[in-house]
């Protein structure tokens, strides 16, 4: 083989390496959205809504594509952090925030609860904090009520890191439990490697 066709190789090796290695940086940081608040001076990073618990429910519903039920119950699930200014700051504290949205009646106004098994082992963190809670006027239907829920529990970056870097993670908020996926912590260690050393 000419040097000539051994160099083109290289070079066309190279280059597909570092379109694949960008699309895979660009998949990776389309997960996590960085917004600027130029009123506080302040930047919040944090991943798209992930849906980690939905009930179906008994209400049809039609849509352009067809019809099908409502769910009576969906739960999801992001992570952020916020630092001063506009250039990263390594958070202290990682905030996991929980969207529920229920038929019928608010899920989670008797509880502050929230427990994390990571591999098996119980991590301690602290209690939810509710940012948020109405009914949800987007899904307004004749006699049936859907609650929006919003909580945010705080955990200390080292915590976040461990649910992060874990195999296996079961969440327990009030009464509800649901593992999170491979995907959900795949998408926590995209968030991880911005807030890691």
């Amino acid at each position: 083989m000419s040097n000539v066709k051994r160099l083109s190789l290289v070079i066309f090796g190279l280059i597909t390496c570092h379109l694949i290695m960008s699309s895979q940086l660009s998949a990776e940081s389309s997960q996590v959205k960085t917004a600027y608040d130029k009123t506080k001076n302040e930047t919040t990073e944090s991943l798209r809504l992930m849906t980690v618990m939905e009930k179906p429910g008994t209400i049809e519903a039609r849509f352009p594509g067809g019809s099908r039920n409502l769910p009576s119950e969906i739960l999801r699930m992001t992570a952020y952090f916020t630092y001063p200014g506009r250039t990263l700051v390594k958070p202290e504290s990682v905030m996991l925030g929980f969207l529920s949205i229920v038929q019928g009646e608010a899920k989670y106004k008797d509880t502050d609860e929230v427990t994390v098994r990571v591999d098996g082992q119980s991590l301690s963190i602290g209690k939810l904090h509710v940012a948020d809670r109405q009914i949800d006027t987007q899904m307004e239907l004749k006699d049936v009520d859907y609650w929006r829920e919003t909580l945010e529990v705080s955990l200390k970056t080292p915590e976040f890191l461990r649910i992060a870097n874990a195999r296996k993670v079961t969440v327990q908020l009030g009464n509800t439990q649901f593992d999170l996926s491979a995907e959900h912590i795949k998408s926590l260690r995209v968030l991880a490697s911005r807030v890691g050393p």
